[in-house]
């Protein structure tokens, strides 16, 4: 597996912008995406909160304000800083230390680029035309936060085989699915997510439906369930409630068991683990792949990245170029790299995890063709990227 990590060459190409608006694909048709709820007064004058950001390759504390919150919902916000558009979450329960400011937190962070065309000042926050009183952002390929870069990295070197149909459970500000759109123009994507806040602020970010992008709003664990199995060649999860928390239906056995029956042979799961989950995580995640489950790093933060392959009767052909729209793989091999995957086991996993409690089934996680789902799962997405002829 370590071999996989230090050969292939991948070229980056430039993003171009895309369209506005963003469409919902469920299973039978396409819906508009439902209407953002009615922007909140800001209750605590100009600044709304604060955070740190760290899309740059090192912390900064950054305020949201009134006049550079770009959308907002109950959870949601959007803030501009500088050429960078980050989205927060806003856990209303809680307090920043020592203030009386709500506490916020980044989940995603994009480089707009170095000039943003504006189109004009206001701040009205309508659902229809999301940020384009801004201007248009069109972000720039490499991902800012490492831990996407890790994952990318570390699914591209370790997949055997063209790359046609993916998931990606966590949509965030849509970093993974516009790589993939960009990189390997041919698939489908399906950007999955059970927030509707997450996905109308898509376009804040330069993501926005299309034939072979789609943004599904529905609970993720059911969506996946709902697939066909042996169907994706990878599946990204990238999960957090309001609390930084794996949602609990997101980390059983019956989870990684369903991932593990939708992935193609040879097909990879990546996920992103903070380090007190991880040996729950990775023991349920044992159960389902109990061989080829690697873990990697983020540079310069502190994720983690679990990384398992689904079984192969035959090694398939190292053909990913036939449908990348270059054939240098270097970049996604540097970000492998330096995420350090390495195979691993479960007393190296102690190690490196703040506890050891083995995570078991849940009665009310979603089963099979239910579309009544009793996890709560701020913020989830999934995005498939899709098997598509060219």
């Amino acid at each position: 597996m370590q071999s996989r990590f230090n050969g292939h060459l991948f070229h980056l190409i430039v993003y171009s912008s895309l369209a506005a608006g963003a469409l919902i694909q469920t299973q039978q048709h396409h819906l508009f995406l439902p209407a953002r709820p009615t922007q909140i007064k800001a209750p605590l004058g100009d600044q709304v909160c604060r955070f740190n950001a760290l899309g740059r390759g090192q912390s900064r504390q950054v305020s949201a304000r009134t006049n550079n919150i770009l959308f907002r919902s109950d959870k949601v916000l959007v803030v501009q800083d500088g050429t960078s558009r980050i989205m927060v979450f806003l856990r209303n329960n809680g307090a920043l230390r020592n203030t009386s400011l709500p506490y916020c937190h980044e989940q995603a962070e994009v480089d707009c680029g170095k000039t943003l065309i504006r189109t004009g000042e206001t701040n009205d926050h309508n659902t229809e035309g999301v940020c384009t009183h801004v201007g248009v952002c069109a972000p720039v390929l490499v991902p800012g936060l490492s831990v996407f870069r890790s994952m990318i990295g570390g699914a591209v070197v370790a997949h055997d085989g063209p790359i046609r149909r993916i998931a990606n459970i966590g949509h965030g500000a849509g970093a993974i699915p516009l790589w993939f759109s960009r990189v390997f123009p041919g698939i489908q994507i399906e950007s999955v997510d059970a927030s509707s806040d997450v996905l109308v602020a898509s376009p804040c970010f330069g993501v926005s439906a299309s034939s072979k992008l789609n943004l599904v709003h529905m609970d993720g664990l059911v969506y996946l369930e709902s697939q066909a199995d042996s169907s994706y060649d990878m599946i990204f999860v990238d999960v957090f409630n309001e609390n930084d928390i794996i949602p609990s239906c997101l980390k059983t056995p019956a989870f990684f068991r369903t991932i593990a029956r939708k992935l193609a042979p040879a097909g990879v799961l990546t996920m992103n683990v903070w380090p007190r989950e991880l040996q729950k995580v990775y023991s349920s995640l044992l159960q389902a792949f109990p061989k080829n489950v690697h873990l990697g790093t983020s540079p310069g933060l502190g994720n983690l990245v679990l990384l398992a392959v689904a079984p192969v009767d035959m090694p398939k052909s190292r053909s990913r170029m036939q449908n990348s729209v270059s054939a240098d793989l270097s970049a996604a091999s540097r970000w492998a790299a330096e995420a350090e995957f390495e195979l691993v086991s479960e007393p190296a996993i102690r190690q490196r995890s703040r506890g050891v409690t083995q995570f078991v089934d849940l009665e009310g996680c979603p089963k099979s063709k239910s579309y009544n789902s009793m996890c709560s799962l701020f913020g989830v997405s999934i995005t498939l990227f899709g098997l598509m002829n060219s």
